[in-house]
């Protein structure tokens, strides 16, 4: 009897759980169409800390920050969408729209381009070409009739496709800074000494310690911002000792 009780309680509690899900992803939609931005963006950061992560909740935040004005944060958002569908012309749209509202050059100081496919999908095709290579080189081996053109057209392939990989994983996490004119820090807490970098510019996140960030530009400088200056689009970093 008791153990019935508890998981009527247990299927009532994710009931309740989804059904508040839904009821905020609702509000926040009808928030967008009513234009009340301020409202769209509180309800979508509710959403992200309660861990409902889609592509749905970072498109229409996107869209809210981009109606609040806050086009830095709007762009990490649509960032985040794209990693869920990371083809989706409506979302890429947005996205050039805020990069162009922050900056027409923003794109070159970017440390690296939103990839068209997710990781999952690149692997895939890497492990098809290493197949198909792997299968070519034992038929030749073997005697088969596989000419060394086609093994080294498949190799090519091979070696392109591993590129892809590594341009899709890149070696650290990504982040958006969101405060204007950010002036990386050589130390955490230390003196404003390295060169300034324009709000809504995707760096690497090597590092934290403490309220601190370490990141590093397209040009190749490093240095510290604080955690309120930036928003993270992967993985968090490392905690550095």
């Amino acid at each position: 009897m008791i153990a019935r009780f508890s998981k009527v309680a247990l299927l009532l509690c994710l009931l309740s759980g989804i059904c508040s899900a839904q009821s905020t992803s609702y509000k926040l939609v009808q928030a967008l169409k009513q234009d009340d931005a301020d409202r769209a963006v509180t309800l979508s950061e509710i959403a992200e800390k309660e861990g409902l992560h889609s592509f749905g909740l970072f498109y229409n935040q996107g869209l809210a920050y981009r109606n609040q004005g806050q086009n830095a944060r709007a762009r990490a958002s649509f960032e985040k969408a794209l990693l869920y569908q990371p083809r989706d012309l409506s979302t890429r749209r947005r996205l050039r729209e805020v990069k162009e509202r922050l900056s027409p050059e923003i794109a070159q100081h970017d440390v690296t381009y939103t990839p068209w496919w997710t990781r999952t999908e690149a692997e895939v095709l890497l492990l098809l070409a290493a197949l198909a290579v792997l299968g070519l080189g034992i038929g030749r081996t073997l005697g088969k009739n596989v000419s060394a053109r086609q093994v080294a057209w498949s190799f090519a392939a091979f070696v392109l496709l591993g590129g892809l990989v590594v341009l899709t994983n890149p070696p650290a996490p990504r982040g958006v800074l969101v405060s204007s004119s950010v002036r990386l820090l050589s130390e955490p807490q230390g003196g404003a000494t390295g060169p300034i970098v324009p709000e809504g510019v995707l760096v690497e996140v090597f590092a934290s310690k403490g309220h601190f960030l370490e990141v590093g530009t397209r040009e190749g400088s490093r240095g510290w911002v604080r955690d309120a200056e930036i928003e993270l689009i992967d993985d968090e970093p490392a905690p550095q000792s």
